[in-house]
């Protein structure tokens, strides 16, 4: 059992990095796309990212019940 779980958990941290990669080169875009927007459309876009970090941590939470 224990054997069959190692891929698996293995897979969804690559996916976890993946995902952190991507939020990360995002962030340096949204860093350069800030100045010129509103104060409004920055938290919009801080509330998307808190959804999205949520939605990746249940997703792997439930790949490592699963």
């Amino acid at each position: 059992m224990a054997a069959s779980t190692v891929p698996a958990t293995r897979n969804s941290i690559n996916k976890v990095v993946f995902v952190i990669l991507v939020i990360t080169t995002h962030k340096e875009v949204l860093v350069v796309m800030i100045p010129p927007m509103t104060l409004p459309v920055v938290v919009a876009g801080m509330m998307v990212m808190m959804l999205m970090m949520m939605l990746v941590v249940v997703g792997v939470l439930l790949l490592l019940a699963v």
